[in-house]
């Protein structure tokens, strides 16, 4: 018995496993032609076809964290739905294995691919989703940004600006943090620099709060201090609101990091706690994803099963998504704490699940 149990766990987790890899790279694909559709109408001169082909490319890493949840549901039924039509779970049965015990091998392929992804979405995604904006945005206005773990530097006509924090409020508006604005003269030399605690931009123009300029003439450094001032730019205000990613698109590490910067400031920003604990909550979500729609194709027999497991997945995952996106909303409205928003839909997914099998058995 043990065995034959033992060979159909690699042949199932095997089997799984592939539908996996076969639904990402598809999702994917779809996914990056939207996404391709909507960047053709920035098409112009200096971003073309092969520039908008690149920034696809940069993007993928991100775009692979984001469709991950609803692939594996659908890669891990049509799988199921694949033995089923095959009549290899009632052989597996026939070896006297249960319901719970055939989750074992589905969830083993799914917790391999979901390692390969968290992996690549804290190695890869932020930093390369940060290079396609930067890339974007000086090939459509030329105006350069380079983003990173040091900040976000961005060339505004003769000045140069560095912001350490670059983030978004509750409103989702853009508010930078520690921010230094370099002036260079018309040789190209250094002619001064100023400082400011945070700054706002709107109208073509910097509105400064707690700012320390600094003026280099020939008696030497000349300071001045001002509460707020404005400073004339040449930046397009939405163009300089796509260069900041949104806290979902941020890994924990960054995550972590500005939330230290907020609460030592005395700022609340609930999104970006409520996306770190998100983070945290990923691989939960994604198990639970895949629990709720075996219970559906455990059962399925006969030729129609692959038709009927495709149907389960997608109904499945729609309604998985609309709810823990719903429930995140709830949270964030409401003030609660963030873990609720991960943990409580993970929980009513293992309970639901729970119900299903024991019914269905």
């Amino acid at each position: 018995m043990i065995p034959g149990l033992l060979r159909m766990d690699r042949s199932v987790a095997g089997g799984v496993f592939r539908s996996l890899l076969i639904v990402c790279f598809a999702l994917i694909a779809v996914y990056g032609l939207l996404d391709g559709v909507r960047e053709l109408k920035y098409l112009g001169a200096n971003y073309g076809v092969l520039d908008v082909i690149w920034y696809l490319v940069l993007t993928t890493p991100r775009r692979a964290y984001q469709v991950f949840p609803f692939a594996a549901l659908v890669g891990a039924v049509l799988a199921v739905g694949a033995l089923a039509a095959a009549g290899e779970l009632v052989a597996w049965r026939s070896l006297g294995a249960t319901r719970f015990r055939l989750m074992v091998p589905v969830m083993m392929a799914v917790t391999l691919l979901l390692s390969l992804v968290m992996w690549g979405a804290e190695q890869w995604a932020t930093e390369f989703e940060l290079r396609a904006r930067s890339y974007r945005l000086e090939k459509i206005t030329g105006q350069v940004s380079l983003s990173g773990p040091a900040g976000l530097w961005l060339r505004d006509g003769q000045d140069f600006i560095h912001i350490k924090y670059p983030f978004l409020d509750e409103a989702l508006a853009t508010d930078f943090h520690q921010v230094k604005i370099y002036q260079l003269g018309p040789d190209a030399a250094l002619s001064g620099w100023l400082t400011a605690s945070n700054a706002f931009h709107s109208d073509q123009q910097w509105e400064l709060h707690n700012v320390h300029q600094v003026s280099l003439n020939e008696a030497g450094a000349q300071h001045h201090y001002q509460a707020q001032m404005k400073w004339p730019s040449q930046l397009d205000t939405t163009a300089l609101g796509s260069s900041v990613l949104r806290p979902s698109l941020l890994s924990i590490s960054e995550l972590s990091a500005l939330l230290r910067y907020f609460e030592g400031n005395a700022l609340d920003v609930s999104h970006y706690r409520a996306a770190l604990w998100r983070r945290y909550f990923y691989p939960l979500i994604v198990w639970a994803a895949v629990l709720l729609g075996l219970p559906f194709v455990l059962s399925l027999q006969g030729r129609e099963s692959r038709t009927r497991a495709l149907a389960v997945a997608v109904a499945v995952g729609l309604a998985w998504y609309v709810t823990e996106r719903l429930f995140q909303s709830v949270v964030l409205a409401l003030q609660w704490s963030p873990i609720w928003g991960g943990l409580v839909p993970v929980l009513m997914a293992l309970i639901l699940t729970a119900v299903l099998m024991r019914r269905r058995n």
